[in-house]
């Protein structure tokens, strides 16, 4: 009987491991990487970076510090899309987009359109002092 339940609970294991491979089968990546410059030791925050594609929260970044360099991978049909981006800090024990209006250097918010047409790598800088910027390789 334990054999048994053993194989069952394998095989239901599997089928959903092999399920989850098939939903990005054929859909491209998208990278995005960023980096902060200009910040001031004392407001070296926690931060992360919000992706929407056409308006819809497809993917948050992992949390770090704003001098440590950071990214968030998401897959997505290939096409042309409204992309935004926005930084969020840790402040106080509260996430709050890190814009003008709550009393920050620069609304660290990105919008732009992309055509996906296979892999995508973006980077991105945050200076402190100049705004948001694509960078190409």
């Amino acid at each position: 009987m334990k054999i048994r339940c053993f194989y069952i609970i394998l095989f239901v294991f599997i089928s959903f491991n092999t399920i989850g491979l098939n939903v990005n089968k054929g859909k491209p990546i998208v990278t995005i990487k960023f980096t902060f410059t200009g910040i001031v030791d004392s407001c070296d925050y926690i931060n992360r970076i919000n992706v929407y594609i056409n308006e819809v929260k497809l993917a948050t970044s992992s949390e770090k510090k704003q001098s440590e360099a950071n990214s968030v991978t998401f897959s997505i049909k290939k096409g042309k899309y409204k992309l935004k981006v926005t930084d969020e800090v840790l402040f106080q024990g509260k996430w709050e987009e890190q814009t003008i209006l709550n009393n920050y250097n620069i609304d660290a918010v990105l919008e732009t359109e992309i055509e996906v047409k296979g892999n995508t790598s973006i980077n991105m800088i945050f200076d402190l002092d100049k705004g948001v910027s694509i960078v190409t390789p």
